[in-house]
């Protein structure tokens, strides 16, 4: 698999430790992680891509629980609606 290599300014673990790391690095292996932490404590070599959010946040293991569950209804009836139609009709009884 390939091995990702992702550099932050901030990484904020959701473990039970909710480690902060400033900056911190996160190790991949395909959709694995398998290090996370400070700089000098994330094995750096054989990695096949190095991915700079140095001016970001990273929170590995986090659930972005948030959804539009009203919308899912509509999802068929979106494919054989125009989009702007549809948008209009939300928006009418979205009130």
């Amino acid at each position: 698999m390939p091995r990702t290599l992702i550099k932050a300014g901030t990484v904020l673990t959701m473990d039970d430790q909710r480690g902060i790391f400033s900056p911190g690095h996160l190790l991949f292996d395909g959709a694995e992680i398998i290090a996370v932490g400070a700089p000098e404590d994330v094995p750096q070599d054989e990695v096949d891509k190095v991915i700079d959010f140095s001016d970001r946040l990273v929170m590995p293991g986090l659930v972005n629980a948030h959804a539009h569950t009203p919308m899912s209804l509509f999802r068929d009836w979106l494919k054989a609606s125009r989009c702007l139609r549809w948008t209009a009709l939300l928006t009418a009884y979205g009130d």
